[in-house]
């Protein structure tokens, strides 16, 4: 009896991996219409078989393959930064978030292949590290940063298109590091905030009750 359950288990597990292959294999290679003459591959999700591929300004058909990457181009606005950057999707606008050379957070969204150029998020903020950005759906939008302070603040952009303004996270936390942040789907969503502490301990702070 034991050898026949592992037996059906091991073909089920077979018949998912031959599927996975065959959708990837499908998604490899696809071929887009755009509006640009410069064109940047923004993310890639192996998993699910996409790519994330931005243009700007220009009438050229470009063809992605798992292994053709289109090369580095700018992404328009002539931002400058000495930190990594954040970006989320709302499933209808790409974010990318920076640290900008004078310390302030900036925003540079894409809609149809447009990029509106940076511009400072709303509540004066300043960071001397990387930010970090969750999306949940298609809103609220989350950012995180590491205040020049050292402490945890938040900014949150909601449906009506308005950002909160930064605020402390709860638990009067400090960090010289960037944060960085996921959402756990556990039937419920949770967000979870990482942090290195001041005593080089990682600590976490979870947020049960996600909009």
């Amino acid at each position: 009896m034991l050898k026949k359950t592992t037996l059906s288990i091991s073909i089920r597990v077979w018949l998912v991996l031959i599927l996975n292959v065959l959708v990837l294999l499908a998604a490899f290679e696809f071929t887009t219409t755009s509006k640009a003459s410069s064109h940047t591959v923004l993310s890639i999700n192996p998993a699910q078989a996409q790519y994330l591929y931005m243009t700007k300004q220009s009438s050229s058909t470009c063809t992605l393959t798992n292994s053709n990457w289109s090369g580095w181009n700018e992404v328009y606005g002539s931002g400058t930064t000495d930190q990594a950057l954040a970006a989320t999707s709302d499933g209808i606008e790409l974010y990318l978030y920076m640290k900008g050379m004078n310390d302030k957070v900036y925003v540079n969204t894409c809609f149809q292949n447009q990029w509106s150029g940076w511009k400072e998020v709303y509540g004066s903020g300043t960071t001397d590290r990387a930010l970090a950005a969750l999306a949940s759906g298609s809103a609220p939008q989350y950012l995180f940063m590491k205040g020049m302070n050292d402490k945890v603040y938040i900014n949150t952009y909601d449906f009506a298109g308005h950002w909160s303004g930064w605020k402390e996270v709860y638990g009067s936390g400090t960090t010289d590091r960037a944060l960085t942040t996921a959402i756990y789907w556990g039937g419920t969503r949770w967000l979870y905030l990482f942090m290195k502490g001041m005593n080089d301990r990682v600590y976490v702070n979870i947020l049960n009750q996600l909009a």
